[in-house]
């Protein structure tokens, strides 16, 4: 379900129902390739790089769409993770989706893409991430959403859910 929202709300998937909203426009029906124009990217999980392509031809595939042009083979997990968020940032948006980035990475190569991720948010950029990885991600969330069995079980501040018993059982392995 977390997946399919994102995919969702970049119109890779169709909604069923309800609706998507950007600055007080509705967009649920805008066709995918449009999205990046309107400043809004996923990366997906499992990166989805062109292994026969180099780093820079893979960033240049970020950035097709846009028309103002001047905004791996051999890399390791997190390098490659690295490229594909780097591409997300090609059309410049200003929200960016990322499907798991800590997958299939040792936890070094996690710390850097967090990081990374971290820099991004900071230069302005809104970041919503689907995560398995709860502690990371909490390190630097403004706000979280704890999602079971598709839906909402609980949300609030890092804070908040740090306080909650059950979250730090389940997700955090503390007792």
């Amino acid at each position: 379900g977390k997946t399919t929202t994102l995919r969702t709300l970049t119109g890779t998937v169709r909604a069923t129902g309800g609706h998507v909203w950007d600055n007080g426009e509705e967009i649920t029906k805008t066709p995918t390739y449009k999205m990046s124009q309107m400043g809004i990217a996923l990366v997906p999980e499992g990166r989805h790089l062109f292994n026969q392509m180099s780093v820079r031809d893979n960033l240049l595939m970020g950035s097709y769409r846009v028309k103002d042009k001047a905004l791996v083979q051999q890399l390791s997990g997190g390098e490659q993770q690295m490229v594909a968020i780097a591409r997300g940032m090609m059309c410049g948006p200003k929200l960016l989706m990322l499907d798991e980035p800590s997958l299939g990475l040792m936890p070094k190569l996690v710390e850097e893409v967090f990081s990374f991720v971290q820099r991004i948010n900071k230069l302005g950029t809104t970041i919503v991430i689907v995560e398995q990885n709860v502690n990371e991600t909490l390190k630097f969330a403004d706000y979280a959403y704890i999602v079971s069995e598709g839906e909402i079980a609980l949300h609030g501040t890092p804070q908040e859910l740090l306080k909650d018993d059950e979250i730090r059982r389940i997700y955090l392995g503390h007792s």
